[in-house]
């Protein structure tokens, strides 16, 4: 199959980055939402319809041929998110067209609060032009001023890579992801594995829902996420907790 990958990358903030060259003081425009500065806090129509745009591109970019994520899913994500989950978001306009976003994340959990999670996205064809550093120096100022001492961000492109070189990030974890196309199955195989399922699946079931998790599985769902946190991270400085079966559901 084709896949692609990246790596994890961390460093100590002592500070943002210093300004580039022919950037604006200013700063990007920052979008507020709820859980940042108020569900009382009013976004542009003309803002809220760069965030797709902002994206796109780059996404397209590490993952060739999937859809877009859905506007009001983005919008969801990123301003209404569960309640130890603290994010914001900045937007870079040139001339009022969207050329690149930066994504702060922080888990309050009692444990990686001083820790945030930095994405920073700009179009390959608007890079080397100042703009993704004028991005993490706000990005990483306003997490300065919130209490955050370190710093986390995932790479999956090579200049990916450089920039957060370029930040002082030091590499700390490799992470791979791997695609199978459909064309490419063994119809054998297939056979094989459908002709085996009854004996193999005795004793599970497979169970879905739409939405909310429903109160009879948030337990189970919980459990099962909590078998997943003592996964290796190798370098990352990161932590994670387990999440209750009211998290689950938040």
């Amino acid at each position: 199959g084709v896949g692609g990958g990246g790596a994890w990358a961390t460093r100590k903030m002592h500070g943002a980055p210093p300004r580039a060259g022919g950037e604006d003081p200013a700063g990007p425009t920052r979008l507020p939402g709820p859980g940042v500065d108020g569900a009382g806090a009013h976004l542009s129509g003309a803002q809220l319809a760069a965030l797709p745009a902002a994206r796109g591109a780059v996404e397209a970019e590490l993952e060739p041929g999937d859809p877009p994520i859905p506007f009001q899913e983005l919008r969801a994500y990123l301003f209404e998110p569960p309640p130890r989950t603290h994010r914001r978001a900045w937007l870079a306009t040139l001339d009022g067209a969207p050329v690149g976003l930066a994504e702060a994340e922080r888990e309050i959990d009692g444990v990686n609060d001083t820790l945030v999670d930095v994405t920073v996205r700009v179009p390959p064809a608007r890079r080397r032009g100042g703009i993704g550093r004028t991005l993490a120096r706000v990005a990483l100022s306003a997490a300065a001023g919130e209490g955050c001492t370190s710093v986390m961000g995932w790479m999956g492109v090579p200049a990916g890579a450089a920039f957060a070189e370029a930040l002082g990030m030091t590499h700390r974890q490799d992470d791979r992801c791997s695609r199978l196309r459909i064309v490419d199955l063994d119809a054998d195989q297939q056979r094989r594995w459908r002709d085996d399922a009854p004996g193999r699946a005795a004793g599970y079931r497979l169970v879905s829902w739409v939405g909310v998790c429903p109160d009879t599985w948030a337990g189970p769902l919980a459990d099962a996420f909590r078998s997943m946190v003592d996964a290796p991270l190798d370098d990352v400085d990161y932590d994670p907790q387990s999440l209750s079966a009211v998290e689950v559901q938040e």
